[in-house]
């Protein structure tokens, strides 16, 4: 009797530590991570939008669910109203999005998302700065489709148009503004729910390269707003090792297979949808290690090209590294943006436009040594001379 009693009091004692432990941890919460904004409905169908949600609102969870076209939705409260909404377009951490000010002379903070407000300040070309806010409502400027971003400078919180600047979720990234990054990623993840998410997907092709199954894939659903900020994405999985990578630019495509070299493939990436177009492409190393590569940038709709031609690609065995070929490459590179020729009738922001090109020659060497891959870049040197003779 006594030990019947003894487990009654142990099973109260677990149960009011469960009860505990869960108000303590509180509610789960969400940020709006689709930029600029994301649609929210009324039902779990998510046919009816009735609200749009700023980039980094923060909302509370409810729940979880899956809705009867597949689609992962979470189910969440804000302002004391209850709304649905694509669980993809949220994260659980804070999201950033870092620019850089792309201009030929000082460009104008306001103190509010409009081009006819109060100038704050001056901004310096090559300012770098985290992204406080967006307004999400989609504006043209200088021809260039665009949001209002709200930062920082001196102190002062206040508005800048996103066509003049150049933008990244890290930092460090924007450092390609003053010198292109070429170090290999190496391509691991460690979202598990990547197979979860491609559920919200329509699969447009599948490829198999050396064991790596490629899913190109867009969002089923897609309202127009989010067509245009978000386009087709690449998705890669290794049935041994489950999702490996997913495509963060606003839409990816597979240009060329088994190039520069074997188990290799080009891809090209948009940057965005409805701002600021610009586009790079990039290797990724499908081999044991798979890895990704920047390798050069290119953007069609601006009046500069990053690459001349493909035909400047060449191939060697070196006597150094018996079993690997080197992919030599020649190609002329602007350092930033060239702008198309601006009309006296667009609406202009200031008197600045985006920096012209500096054109400079760069040579590349892309060579694979066993599991890794490397990166020599010869700046402003055009070909040196111990290559010429392969041309």
């Amino acid at each position: 009797m006594r030990s019947k009693i003894y487990s009654i009091i142990l099973c109260f004692l677990i149960v009011c530590s469960d009860k505990k432990g869960e108000t303590e941890q509180g509610p789960i919460h969400r940020f709006v991570s689709q930029i600029p904004a994301t649609e929210v409905y009324d039902s779990i169908a998510l046919k009816k939008s009735t609200l749009t949600l700023p980039w980094k609102t923060k909302v509370t969870i409810k729940q979880t669910i899956q809705n009867n076209e597949s689609i992962h939705v979470i189910q969440f409260s804000y302002e004391g109203k209850e709304y649905y909404g694509k669980d993809s377009d949220f994260s659980s951490m804070e999201p950033e999005l870092f620019m850089r000010v792309n201009v030929n002379s000082r460009l104008r903070l306001r103190e509010k998302p409009n081009k006819d407000a109060i100038v704050l300040e001056k901004i310096p070309n090559g300012y770098v700065s985290r992204v406080l806010a967006i307004d999400p409502k989609l504006v043209t400027i200088d021809a260039i489709k665009g949001y209002w971003f709200q930062i920082s400078y001196n102190g002062l919180n206040g508005w800048i148009f996103s066509g003049y600047t150049i933008t990244s979720r890290s930092e460090v990234n924007l450092s390609w503004a003053d010198s292109l990054h070429l170090e290999p990623e190496e391509l691991y993840s460690n979202l598990s729910d990547l197979k979860n998410e491609l559920n919200d997907y329509d699969v447009k092709e599948r490829k198999l390269i050396n064991g790596y199954d490629l899913i190109l894939a867009r969002r089923k659903n897609q309202t127009e707003m989010e067509e245009c900020i978000e386009g087709e994405k690449l998705f890669i999985y290794n049935q041994k090792e489950d999702f490996l990578y997913k495509s963060e630019e606003y839409s990816t495509s597979i240009q060329l297979e088994d190039y520069p070299f074997k188990n290799a493939i080009v891809v090209r990436e948009e940057h965005c949808g409805c701002c600021c177009p610009s586009a790079s492409d990039s290797v990724i190393y499908l081999g044991k290690v798979p890895k990704k590569m920047k390798t050069f940038l290119n953007d069609s709709s601006m009046s500069c090209s990053f690459m001349y031609g493909e035909t400047s690609f060449r191939y060697e065995i070196t006597n150094k590294y018996t079993d690997n070929q080197e992919n030599l490459k020649y190609v002329r590179t602007p350092d930033c943006y060239e702008f198309f020729n601006t009309s006296s009738d667009l609406d202009m922001d200031s008197e600045v436009t985006i920096i012209p090109p500096k054109i400079s020659s760069e040579f590349f060497v892309y060579s694979k040594y066993g599991k890794t891959l490397e990166v020599e870049v010869y700046k402003n040197e055009g070909i040196p001379k111990k290559f010429k003779t392969l041309w």
